[in-house]
């Protein structure tokens, strides 16, 4: 599996790389194509459902989440509990960089020329979150329905997320591409990481006794 992972991570590099070539290079052939539509979604279209998705983006979710995530891990394996935080910096390190080096104008920022929306920030932040979450849920084992509930659930609110922000004005259609595989990048390291310290890592003397949730296969 370790191979695959590695195959993945690549393959979402590459991807990256090549996404951030592409629009720093055809920025205004893109824009071109997404204008109307970013136009069509808020001239005069009701878009305050999509508002339900603001509370993601509230830094304090991103913060106590993690912190409790950080505090589950800890009681399986000490080093995925530190480990946590500093997937969540890499991912958003790593959105950062991106944004640096494309240089992109969102929607409503043109008054401001060092902000870049490829890839939308929030986004990264949320994504890369709410994906730990489920990684964690798959890291300890738990049972198929928990786990395809937490995949659908996290699936629905990065959606409803990425939609929120471009009918905000904060991205084009096309950042939430550029914010989907930074997500992947981070996701697809945090993967390996996790695999390689399975919870009660008999390696591990202290944690070999670590206990497992309830109903883990």
């Amino acid at each position: 599996m370790r191979n695959s992972w590695v195959r993945a991570w690549l393959a979402s590099l590459l991807l990256l790389i090549a996404a951030g070539a592409i629009v720093r290079r055809f920025n205004s052939q893109l824009l071109a194509a997404e204008q109307p539509v970013t136009d069509w979604v808020l001239d005069g279209t009701d878009t305050s459902f999509w508002g339900i998705a603001d509370v993601l983006f509230e830094t304090w979710v991103v913060v106590v989440g993690t912190i409790g995530l950080s505090i589950v891990a800890f009681f399986f394996q000490r080093r995925v509990a530190f480990a946590i935080p500093l997937l969540m910096v890499f991912g958003i390190v790593a959105g950062s960089l991106t944004a640096s080096i494309v240089g992109r104008i969102g929607p409503n920022s043109s008054a401001t020329p060092g902000l870049s929306s490829f890839p939308n920030p929030e986004v990264v932040q949320i994504g890369v979150f709410l994906g730990l979450v489920l990684l964690v849920l798959w890291w300890l084992r738990t049972p198929k329905l928990v786990w395809q509930i937490g995949l659908e659930v996290t699936t629905v609110a990065l959606l409803v997320a990425s939609i929120n922000r471009v009918v905000a004005g904060e991205a084009w259609p096309s950042d939430i591409v550029g914010s989907a595989l930074v997500i992947g990048v981070t996701l697809v390291s945090a993967a390996i990481l996790l695999e390689r310290l399975p919870p009660g890592d008999p390696r591990d003397k202290e944690w070999a006794q670590a206990p497992r949730l309830s109903g883990a296969t």
